[in-house]
């Protein structure tokens, strides 16, 4: 940098340095904090419209390997009529790993940073509301849901949902190039 233009940016940066600070209008501090809060701390409601949204469109196409509405494209029942054989309450845990836990896994690819950050401060109550709707939301459609098996398919959906967003989070920031918090 030439000595002149050296000399103009130390003037300049001088003038600012001896002028008066200006209150910007309250109005406008008003609605920037709010701006800056509602990035930094978004709403539940957001988060969960979101996850919502991605169990809809993940749950629905898993719901393709359930042999409760015969719509497999596996055998006539899917791995999942084995693993009943087994034991019926086996398959309720495999389902609502593989539903709920599906969905978790990829949830945070449709959030933003501060988004996780929310959902996992908030995961005890996401993932038990969300579990609890899509197991009503079965029921509405059509599917038969038992007390006890509907118990332990949310109890198995809830905790992968937990697990499995968690591992989903830290395969996005890793993907990011960012380390977990």
């Amino acid at each position: 940098m030439t000595e002149k233009k050296h000399d103009k940016y130390a003037a300049d940066f001088q003038q600012f340095m001896e002028n008066q600070p200006l209150e910007p209008p309250t109005a406008t501090k008003l609605a920037l904090r709010e701006k800056i809060s509602s990035l930094l701390q978004p709403g539940l409601t957001l988060i969960l419209f979101k996850m919502g949204l991605v169990q809809l469109f993940v749950g629905t196409a898993t719901l393709i390997a359930c042999p409760q509405f015969g719509v497999q494209i596996v055998a006539k029942h899917g791995i999942f009529h084995w693993i009943f054989m087994i034991s019926p309450y086996l398959c309720m845990i495999a389902c609502g790993v593989f539903f709920s836990g599906t969905s978790a896994l990829l949830a945070p690819f449709a959030l933003s940073l501060d988004e996780m950050r929310v959902a996992r401060q908030r995961r005890l109550v996401i993932f038990p509301l969300l579990s609890g709707v899509s197991l009503v939301a079965l029921h509405l459609v059509g599917g038969k849901v038992m007390l006890s098996m509907g118990s332990i398919w949310l109890l198995a959906a809830v905790g992968s949902g937990m697990l499995l967003f968690e591992i989903g989070h830290r395969f996005r920031l890793a993907s990011l190039s960012l380390s977990p918090q």
